[in-house]
């Protein structure tokens, strides 16, 4: 039993001898200790870590390959921008403008000028020899070319190197001081050559009815997919743009009355459209002498008398007569104006309008 004691004892000590070691020997004892951890941990997941590793390597080989692909797509991009900018020298084409403008020149029928080259350079012309024939053109004349130049700088492009956009087209009232027989043809160069283009959005501005009417869709569903209708209106207190329907303005006669039931609008305008219903109603329609309107007494009122003098007046410098009366009464102007309908039998037709 002795010699069995003795040998636990050696077995304890030895083991505490073992433990006194790592004590003096903490940092090495630490090392050994994460040794064994992770050399634990590499068995238990040294398939997944190599996997990692192996897919690390190949996405590292990837990324190179592409990296060269995309020096490669570079250089070819520089090349392709070369070639297209030599491309669009021969897109920019004036000869083939000029040659278009020319041919809607015929078209409108109009054969009294020409644009031609000259010296390298283009200009307008009824005669080669003549230098000077843009001065001699009408203001008709003037605003067909310059729109037939605007729709040739529209599609186009100013110079080889610009880049091709999506353009948003604003034409500004572009028939004023042209026959109707050219209005039509402007409205139908501009459905042809602008509604059905791939720009962007059209915005076009007008105060001729007879144009509003021949540049909208007559069927009511494309006019809703393809248009939107807008009236700007500007008073005294600003300017404003609202919705609009198709029926919402019939004719010229409607508009005058339109304005005048606005008493914020200019007072030249409102007694300038005045005069013009009452010219229209009276003289074209009921073929009635204004000067036997105003003999009636109850528009020979004292109140009266500005708006008599001012409808009286000769229809030349209208926008100016009213600033001859030093005061404009809306009031005034407006019962005067009533009552003119009203003396003469036609009070419902004011009713109506005045709505």
């Amino acid at each position: 039993m002795g010699w069995l004691c003795n040998e636990f004892i050696l077995k304890i000590n030895k083991t505490i001898a073992d433990f006194n070691e790592k004590i003096e020997n903490k940092e090495k004892s630490l090392n050994e200790i994460k040794d064994f951890f992770w050399d634990n941990m590499r068995w238990d997941y040294d398939q997944t870590i190599s996997n990692l590793q192996k897919e690390q390597q190949n996405i590292a080989s990837k990324i190179t390959e592409l990296n060269s692909k995309v020096s490669e797509v570079d250089v070819n991009i520089s090349s392709q921008n070369i070639t297209i900018k030599a491309a669009q020298k021969d897109a920019v084409n004036i000869e083939e403008a000029v040659e278009n403008i020319n041919q809607n020149l015929s078209d409108f029928g109009v054969s009294g000028f020409k644009i031609v080259k000259y010296n390298d350079k283009y200009r307008i012309s009824r005669d080669v020899s003549d230098s000077k024939t843009f001065h001699s053109l009408s203001e008709g004349e003037k605003m067909i070319i310059s729109f037939l130049y605007f729709h040739e700088l529209c599609k186009g492009k100013k110079t080889a190197s610009e880049v091709q956009k999506n353009k948003i087209v604003i034409i500004d009232d572009p028939i004023s001081s042209l026959s109707h027989i050219h209005i039509f043809s402007i409205g139908e160069l501009i459905k042809r050559k602008f509604f059905d283009s791939n720009f962007e959005q059209v915005f076009i501005l007008t105060h001729s009815l007879y144009f509003f009417y021949e540049l909208t869709f007559i069927k009511k569903e494309k006019r809703s997919e393809f248009q939107k209708l807008f009236r700007l209106s500007k008073n005294l207190n600003g300017s404003q743009i609202l919705p609009m329907k198709y029926e919402e303005i019939q004719n010229d006669y409607q508009a005058y009355w339109n304005i005048v039931k606005d008493s914020d609008q200019p007072p030249a305008l409102i007694a300038k459209c005045m005069r013009n219903i009452i010219e229209h109603f009276f003289g074209f329609i009921e073929k009635n002498d204004l000067g036997n309107v105003f003999q009636k007494p109850e528009l020979k009122n004292t109140r009266y008398q500005a708006f008599y003098r001012y409808i009286n007046r000769e229809s030349h410098s209208l926008s100016q007569n009213i600033f001859d009366i030093k005061e404009f009464n809306y009031n005034d102007f407006k019962e005067a104006f009533e009552l003119v309908f009203k003396t003469l039998g036609y009070e419902d037709h004011y009713k109506r309008m005045s709505q």
